[in-house]
């Protein structure tokens, strides 16, 4: 009678657990719950992938994210044997904000590396703003399965209000254990419920992580941050070891000079002449760590990394800090390579990206034109308008008319940021300067250069709006008829395959593909797809 009831709870146990099973699976496959996967398989080939936009909502609970925004790499499960494949994991810093992710300094540094016939390396970019050191602990997991060589990592300056960080409460503990859970699909759809709220919709990211908080510079608050930094950071490197991937990690930096602190207890006229006139970089670097409102990484996160890495012989450490200090001195940590507290301008991207190019051809025995270290070279090579630095500079201008920057001892000098909008044609300027949709400028760039004669600059402009706006097929189709009437067939047949490939607006592609079909080769696309 025992044996029959304990055979009975085992198979009434096993029974409940396939039910689990089946629901858990179902909540997925029906779509309730989206995968939590940082890729997804195109829909019209299985051999690429794209980003999933689902993946950081799990890094997010309690704000809404939305779950449309567009794909910046695309990639195979697994490199080609020839390629080099890395990762970067990190803050808004390493994704490029204000800029778009496709012209950090990781892809400058990728475009660099890669300038001529040769593909040797692909870097994908997987930082998000406000995310910290358990977001690169917990997304290192994911990526094993794309088989990275290296990953680079830019963290720290979130580790007390972005999220998860200190201010956010609750311990290393229970922090994980959320992240854990969120794998479930079943415990995804009621986190998901919960955290399901349209209050926040009209806020920055920012503005939502700061809510009106402050965190002293004391050294018991200090610890916790630090103390979780080092595990996460840590944990993440040995488990880049255990799989034979090299980690390079960055020194965080950010502006000294130009961004007096949110909040502080010094007076008035010592912030303003600390950071606008002495040039001592210590005095420079306390005032930012007594900053109450800490959006820039206070020093002892510095002396964490290089620990770290001197602990590890699979890390390769980069001073960014000292670099800059030696190339531009106390300059360097104001407005010529920054555009607000912490985040690049395109020569600080640019200075990064040299600096990371450098360390990954000692590695990898790569070897790259010298002429590319110098910035107008690599703004050629990346198409890079200064319209974009406009549209940069109006996120700053925008983002400071709220907390904490509406709200700073000492406001935040936002004519700085006017100074972006004088190196484009003053007719340009004239008018874009009430456009506030990107779309909008950017289609009205084209018809200036258009309208201007300027060919040679619209086809750069296309490309470039081509390697930042992956779904968007107006790049694709122009830039094929471009090559097609220049009689360069390759590239305007290698354009519309990778619009078909990438593209939101698939029906437009295939109208333009069915076009050149008629006009110059029917067979072209037939071949791609049987391949």
């Amino acid at each position: 009678m025992k044996i029959k009831k304990f055979a009975f709870l085992i198979v009434y146990t096993v029974l409940i657990f396939f039910i689990f099973y089946i629901f858990d699976a179902l909540l997925l496959i029906s779509g309730i719950v989206k995968s939590t996967e940082p890729y997804q398989k195109t829909k019209y080939s299985g051999k690429y992938f794209l980003n999933n936009p689902a993946f950081i909502t799990k890094y997010y609970p309690g704000v809404s994210m939305p779950d449309d925004s567009e794909p910046v790499d695309y990639l195979t499960m697994t490199p080609e044997e020839s390629v080099v494949r890395g990762f970067v994991l990190g803050g808004s810093t390493a994704q490029g904000y204000p800029d778009a992710t496709n012209n950090s300094f990781a892809k400058i540094t990728e475009r660099i590396l890669n300038y001529g016939d040769k593909q040797s390396i692909e870097i994908l970019n997987l930082s998000f703003s406000g995310l910290n050191s358990f977001y690169v602990n917990d997304a290192m997991k994911k990526i094993l399965k794309y088989k990275p060589n290296f990953i680079i990592i830019y963290a720290g300056h979130n580790e007390i209000f972005g999220t998860f960080g200190a201010a956010s409460g609750g311990n290393i503990f229970q922090k994980k254990l959320y992240m854990s859970l969120y794998e479930i699909n079943s415990v995804r759809w009621l986190f998901d419920l919960i955290n399901t709220s349209e209050n926040n919709k009209d806020l920055s990211l920012m503005n939502i992580q700061f809510a009106g908080k402050i965190f002293e510079n004391d050294s018991k608050k200090n610890d916790v941050v630090k103390n979780n930094f080092y595990t996460n950071i840590s944990e993440t490197i040995a488990l880049c070891k255990k799989n034979n991937i090299r980690v390079f990690i960055f020194d965080p930096v950010s502006n000294l000079i130009d961004m007096p602190p949110f909040k502080t207890d010094y007076p008035d006229s010592f912030i303003i002449e600390e950071t606008q006139n002495i040039r001592d970089i210590q005095k420079l670097i306390q005032i930012k760590d007594n900053d109450m409102i800490p959006f820039r990484a206070r020093s002892y996160i510095s002396k964490e990394i290089e620990k770290i890495a001197k602990n590890n012989d699979n890390v390769v450490y980069i001073p960014l800090f000292d670099i800059l200090y030696s190339k531009f001195g106390v300059s360097g940590f104001g407005q010529q390579l920054f555009i607000d507290h912490l985040h690049f301008n395109y020569t600080g991207n640019h200075e990064a990206a040299i600096v990371l190019a450098q360390s990954l051809s000692a590695l990898y025995n790569f070897d790259f034109n010298k002429d590319l270290l110098y910035e107008k070279n690599s703004r050629m090579i990346m198409n890079y308008s200064p319209v974009c630095e406009v549209i940069a500079s109006r996120k700053i201008r925008n983002m400071i008319e709220n907390p904490p920057y509406s709200d700073m001892t000492v406001k935040y000098n936002k004519d700085i940021l006017f100074d972006y909008e004088n190196k484009i044609p003053l007719d340009l300027n004239e008018r874009i300067k009430n456009i506030e949709t990107e779309e909008e400028i950017h289609n009205i760039v084209l018809a200036y250069l258009k309208e201007i004669g300027r060919i040679d600059l619209l086809v750069d402009y296309l490309k470039m709006l081509n390697s930042i706006h992956l779904s968007s097929p107006d790049s694709y189709i122009l830039l094929s008829d471009y090559y097609s009437y220049s009689g360069d067939m390759e590239t305007a047949e290698m354009y519309l395959t990778k619009g078909y490939l990438l593209s939101a607006e698939r029906q437009k592609i295939i109208k333009s593909i069915q076009e050149y079909q008629k006009k110059y080769n029917p067979a072209f696309f037939n071949k791609y797809v049987k391949n």
